[in-house]
């Protein structure tokens, strides 16, 4: 009943914001158009038809949104691809707008204020999503649009999904404990969070726990557990969470799937590539882009660095690597000398060095990379040959992508992360890639740069100040 309310709350306000975007959008594409001498056509139409006109279009461009799921509580909040909703939805609405002009057989339009309405509208609806999102998030620590939630399993996967999901401020969701078969009511599974019954006492559980919603983990549970489980949910009319099924780390698959029948039976085709499409192609625009760019205004800051790397005597003032590139074809990249936690210290110049490493500014030579083709500005993170046999379970999904200068790591709640922390985010990323996602990672990794805050592996940490090496000689895969 508490999510309810809140969802209704959250709905209503989306909906006052987007109608005053709209709205707003589409007044100072009438002022612009109406004010400026210098567009090539006469602008003859009067005030009111423009305003009664988007007046009864409204109601249509909030049906569009909730078509475009930008009212779907599993949409909100959540990710990059509400942005993609923004999108879709203003497309939805200007359609909408075209037909009820048609219908009420309004004067000519001027092609200048549709073409600056829509970009005006799509402009403002998508900032006003994004700072009432942060508004919403702050939220979050007293207790609003977090939903209670119960993990069935308790192997390492349903740890590692507990851990990605916390903490809750973040994430929305709050993980209460665990249900599992095999492990005493009572035992610790991670962080405090305890076994709190076996799966034939669920319902009890959650009614008393207060559950919104339960993650089954398909690999922590026998099958035919899940299968019993399973068909008690669907004939528990009584229950109101939400049923979740994870699939588990180790099965699951960046790429996606398309399902087709033949003669009534379904079969599911395995995608040999996870970004395909028009997605591909924007991906590459902005590579390439962005990447242009971004080299031609960090040029004069490399050559800085450089030099100042040189008079402290880090001579060569990079260091070459080889690593595994898409579909495991090798090819070398360069990284600053920077000093990382664990590496031995510089005779001169400590402070720059770690913050060189701290801010990420020793990748810049990967622009480089780039524009060959050979990176990504967002994937993976680069994979040393020598290192490979770690990333087994992962291999062969991770080079399916072009490895990146950031990636979903960036986007971490924590500062240091595990390896199977990190190759969740991957994954990920990969199964749910979009444009926004792209640029809410370059977002999330220019806010860590402007902070010094720079996502680590801890089994990487380790390493390096396990290791009595010289700095030269110091593998960079950070």
């Amino acid at each position: 009943m508490r999510t309810r309310v809140q969802t209704l709350i959250l709905v209503a306000l989306l909906i006052c914001a987007d109608v005053l975007m709209i709205v707003t959008g589409w007044g100072i594409a009438f002022f612009l158009r109406a004010h400026n001498d210098t567009w090539p056509f006469e602008f003859f139409s009067i005030p009111v038809y423009y305003r009664d006109l988007v007046l009864l279009a409204l109601p249509l461009w909030i049906l569009a949104f909730a078509l475009a799921h930008l009212y779907d509580r599993e949409a909100l909040l959540g990710g990059p691809h509400e942005y993609g909703n923004v999108v879709k939805g203003c497309l939805f609405g200007f359609a909408a707008l075209m037909a009820v002009s048609f219908l009420i057989k309004t004067p000519d339009l001027a092609r200048a204020w549709l073409l600056l309405g829509l970009a005006l509208t799509t402009l403002l609806v998508g900032v006003a999503r994004f700072g009432m999102r942060r508004f919403f998030y702050s939220l979050r620590p007293r207790g609003w649009f977090v939903e209670r939630a119960l993990i069935v399993g308790a192997n390492g996967d349903a740890r590692t999904i507990a851990r990605q999901l916390s903490p809750c401020s973040r994430t929305g969701v709050q993980v209460v404990g665990f249900v599992d078969d095999f492990l005493p009511v009572g035992t610790v599974v991670s962080d405090g969070l305890r076994v709190l019954g076996a799966t034939p006492n669920l319902h009890e559980i959650t009614a008393a726990e207060r559950i919104e919603q339960v993650i089954l983990v398909s690999g922590a549970m026998a099958w035919e557990s899940l299968d019993q489980l399973l068909r008690g949910i669907t004939l528990e009319r009584r229950d109101k969470y939400a049923i979740k099924l994870s699939p588990g780390m180790y099965e699951a698959l960046t790429t996606g799937v398309h399902v087709s029948y033949k003669n009534r039976v379904p079969l599911l085709e395995i995608e040999r590539a996870p970004i395909t499409g028009v997605d591909a192609l924007l991906k590459s625009l902005l590579d390439y882009g962005v990447g242009a760019v971004a080299l031609v205004a960090f040029l004069p800051l490399m050559g800085a660095i450089a030099l100042v790397l040189w008079f402290l005597g880090q001579r060569p003032v990079w260091c070459a690597q080889t690593v595994l590139g898409k579909h495991g074809k090798l090819f070398k990249t360069r990284l600053f000398q920077s000093l990382r936690p664990g590496d031995p210290k510089w005779e001169r110049g400590n402070r720059f060095g770690v913050w060189l490493f701290a801010t990420g500014l020793d990748k810049l030579p990967q622009f480089f990379n780039v524009l060959g083709g050979h990176m990504s500005l967002i994937g993976p993170r680069p994979v040393n040959p020598a290192q490979s046999a770690k990333y087994e379970l992962w291999l062969s999904n991770l080079l399916s992508l072009r490895p990146g200068l950031t990636g979903a790591r960036a986007s971490s709640a924590e500062n240091w992360i595990t390896l199977e922390q990190e190759m969740r985010l991957e994954l990920y990323y990969a199964r749910n890639y979009s444009i926004w996602y792209d640029l809410q990672i370059m977002y999330q990794t220019l806010t860590r740069m402007w902070r010094h805050d720079r996502v680590l592996r801890k089994d990487e940490l380790n390493q390096a100040a396990s290791a009595d090496v010289n700095f030269q000689s110091t593998v960079f895969t950070a």
